[in-house]
């Protein structure tokens, strides 16, 4: 099911990492998603999220809730980063997932998994990774103004910590070579605008079922300068399209981004090829 947005009284719009990815993906998913911010679409199209992102959001409002206890100096017992990993996850099921044909056959199997695997995740990570870090903010929003751009870029940051570092958990299977990714980019564009310096050092924590595998670099101009880049590609691309000089394009068939697995809008979309996964 979709929920539809009218962006008639919305003002100027915000760009981020996630928007970002699906234009670099899938034109058409960014236009059905995101289009109606720019003018370029009639409404805006939100989908459910899937069962990966259900787990993933669990795994998280359990882990900044005890964060946030840490920072006001209380210690939050394992149990109850559990049952709110637990409780999370099964509101969500609640609200309305978006099932692959596989979840959909056997519905209590894939909701059992996602919330053993939420309370597995949270209850590890807080057990032996979040004992190290000392947060001075969580999920922290960041929204700012570009100039010469008709857009602003913000972000929220999971977790900066009291050197300034920059900590994002990920709970899902894809897998990390460096912790300089455009969404680190970004998070420290953010952070050197509001704070005149770039964040001491940016870390991804892979999260899985009784492991966590941390990834840091330092950020510098250099791999600043690449997200940069990227946004002036889009803010020209959007210039075009509106010209009517370039095309929103569709995923290549055969990548994994054009499946019903990955994308909430592939059973009512022309290009999709009928791919589950």
């Amino acid at each position: 099911m979709h929920t539809l947005i009218n962006m008639s009284t919305i003002g100027r719009p915000m760009i981020h990492v996630s928007m970002l990815d699906t234009w670099s993906r899938c034109q058409i998913q960014w236009q059905r998603r995101y289009g109606a911010r720019f003018g370029l679409w009639h409404t805006e199209e939100i989908v459910p999220p899937g069962v990966a992102a259900a787990v993933g959001t669990a795994v998280h409002e359990a882990i900044a809730h005890a964060l946030r206890e840490k920072i006001s100096g209380v210690i939050t017992p394992t149990d109850e980063v559990m049952e709110i990993a637990r409780d999370q996850c099964v509101s969500m099921w609640q609200a309305g997932l978006l099932l692959t044909t596989t979840e959909e056959s056997d519905i209590d199997r894939a909701m059992g998994r996602s919330i053993d695997d939420s309370v597995s995740m949270a209850s590890f990570y807080h057990t032996t990774r979040l004992p190290e870090i000392n947060p001075a903010g969580v999920e922290s929003k960041f929204n700012i103004t570009l100039p010469y751009y008709d857009f602003n870029l913000g972000g929220v940051i999971d977790i900066i910590d009291d050197n300034t570092d920059i900590i994002d958990i990920k709970t899902g299977k894809r897998n990390f070579s460096s912790a300089i990714t455009l969404q680190m980019a970004i998070y420290s564009i953010l952070v050197k605008a509001t704070t005149k310096k770039f964040p001491r050092m940016v870390i991804i924590d892979k999260l899985g079922k009784n492991k966590v595998e941390s990834l840091s670099s330092t950020p510098n101009d250099n791999w600043i300068r690449p997200a940069m880049m990227r946004i002036q590609v889009f803010a020209e691309w959007i210039q075009n399209v509106k010209a009517g000089k370039a095309p929103v394009l569709p995923a290549a068939p055969d990548s994994w981004v054009c499946t019903s697995a990955y994308c909430g809008y592939s059973r009512n979309c022309r290009y999709w090829t009928g791919r589950e996964k």
